[in-house]
């Protein structure tokens, strides 16, 4: 069985459609899985298969209809899921024509959900983690770069950088002057002196390095908004960044020094540093959306944010993805009965992508006092 991390435009291939039921399953899997973890996961996945039979059946639909989407997975394809390439869970969606899996990268509640849309809050939250991202791994003997994403790093081939302070400056590189002059008389010793020294030497020969490499990364990758980590020692990290400024998108915190670490190491602290990111970003969005809302530039009500989205007028929306509000929208975003386990925010997000929103994903329930989610609207 294959199944990779969502990418956002997965997540709106799977909005519209024919209309009809659907299900949704959450599966979690273990983190670091030994083979106790592994051998139980295709009971578990048979009895949310088995979960999911039972809610279709629970609509008006007829037998021939729930086997039909039944039948379009066999929860025995988990066995060959391994390696899990760090998913934390496994969401499987089923309707009239095929069934669509997608890793997830955090763990959900093994849950089976039916109604006349997909459960996308869960998609768009990992397609968000699972966004590709730069690395950046600096030394004075080797510069590399590598473009990564949830499933690994990916070292960049090519001279688009210089490779190590040496190559970017070769014989330009300044050192200690060592000179002599001989004394009063012919008979003296000569006296050797140096201007500057060595340290200062290696001060201007690295601000000099990083400012040929700034520039060959600003070529490289400049005007270009995906996150770049980089991983430096003490002697580079504060220097280079000073340099770089914002022609690179260098996200705030560090690797520290690359050395030693092998790419599996790299990727894995690369990743959470990167999806903390990109967790303070969609942050930012909502308290500033949540600042609109007093001007009259935003809304919490499920209602007007329905019709705003429906119509296109929602620009960016964000929700929390614990939060639930049972109920469905209509094509018109109007707020009905929920059919199965329908939920109102899900179909709202997924309602907003469709029509061009941009849809931030917070983890979790808001916090007591807090809207469950923001739709910032267009003028």
């Amino acid at each position: 069985m294959t199944a990779e991390f969502p990418r956002t435009e997965d997540v709106r291939a799977l909005l519209g459609g024919t209309p009809g039921i659907r299900a949704t399953l959450l599966l979690p899997l273990p983190r670091r899985p030994g083979f106790d973890e592994l051998a139980a996961l295709p009971a578990r996945a048979r009895r949310l298969h088995a979960a999911a039979g039972r809610r279709l059946r629970a609509l008006p639909l007829d037998e021939a209809k729930v086997s039909q989407l039944l039948d379009r997975w066999d929860p025995a394809e988990v066995e060959d899921l391994a390696p899990l390439g760090g998913a934390c869970g496994l969401a499987v969606l089923l309707d009239g024509s095929a069934a669509r899996r997608f890793l997830l990268h955090r763990a959900p509640r093994a849950r089976a959900l039916v109604g006349r849309s997909f459960r996308v809050l869960p998609l768009l939250d990992s397609a968000r983690a699972a966004a590709p991202f730069r690395l950046v791994a600096l030394a004075t003997g080797e510069v590399a770069l590598y473009e990564g994403d949830a499933h690994g790093l990916r070292r960049v081939e090519g001279d688009l950088v210089p490779g190590s302070l040496v190559e970017a400056l070769g014989a330009e590189r300044t050192e200690s002057q060592l000179r002599f002059h001989r004394g009063a008389s012919p008979d003296d010793a000569p006296i050797f002196h140096g201007h500057g020294g060595a340290s200062r030497g290696r001060n201007v020969d690295r601000e000099r390095f990083h400012r040929v490499l700034a520039r060959a990364l600003g070529d490289v990758w400049g005007g270009d908004s995906t996150p770049v980590v980089l991983a430096a020692d003490r002697a580079h990290a504060g220097r280079f960044r000073k340099i770089v400024g914002s022609s690179v998108p260098l996200v705030r915190r560090g690797l520290g020094n690359p050395g030693g670490r092998t790419p599996e190491e790299l990727h894995e602290r690369a990743l959470a540093i990167v999806r903390g990111h990109a967790e303070r970003s969609d942050l930012a969005v909502v308290d500033d959306l949540l600042h609109a809302e007093a001007r009259g530039a935003a809304t919490s009500d499920v209602e007007r944010a329905g019709r705003a989205a429906a119509a296109g007028r929602v620009a960016r929306l964000g929700v929390h993805a614990g939060a639930s509000l049972p109920g469905h929208l209509d094509p018109a975003g109007r707020l009905t009965e929920a059919c199965g386990d329908e939920d109102a925010l899900d179909e709202l997000s997924g309602l907003a992508l469709r029509n061009g929103a941009e849809v931030h994903v917070l983890p979790g329930k808001p916090p007591p006092g807090r809207a469950a989610f923001v739709a910032g609207l267009r003028s």
